[in-house]
């Protein structure tokens, strides 16, 4: 399964025990996020660190092994597709993880529920995500 991932769901990499730590490294999913979302997530730093517990070292790890774990596309690659993604979704926010997952054919796995309501790319939660994974074993 070929997923593009949001901002959301790569905080909760962050997390010990986090059920998305074990579903990023399934062999069975092909798992994509814009090359910005990375960076992104260094903006949060501090906020990570406070949720998640740890400390400034264990972030720097943690980010480094989700850069190993999940390739990154840079914006050059889906450029064509912000147009469409713009008409697909009403937040800002979102553009760029529709437009990827319409250039890769792929889903999108999120927390944002507002995505379900366009029929173009399918949305998948975590919850959801493990179930074809139980399903498939």
């Amino acid at each position: 399964m070929r997923l593009v991932v949001d901002t959301n769901i790569l905080f909760s990499y962050f997390w010990q025990d986090s059920k998305t730590c074990g579903i990023f490294c399934k062999q069975e999913l092909d798992i994509f996020a814009p090359e910005f979302a990375l960076s992104e997530l260094g903006k949060y730093r501090e906020h990570i660190m406070k949720k998640a517990k740890i400390s400034l070292k264990d972030f720097n790890i943690i980010l480094e092994d989700l850069a190993y774990v999940i390739p990154t596309v840079p914006l050059s690659d889906y450029k064509r597709e912000l147009e469409h993604a713009q008409e697909l979704t009403s937040d800002d926010k979102d553009v760029d993880f529709v437009a990827l997952a319409l250039k890769l054919d792929a889903g999108l796995w999120t927390k944002d529920k507002h995505l379900r309501s366009q029929s173009k790319i399918p949305v998948f939660g975590t919850e959801e995500i493990l179930q074809k994974l139980t399903k498939s074993i």
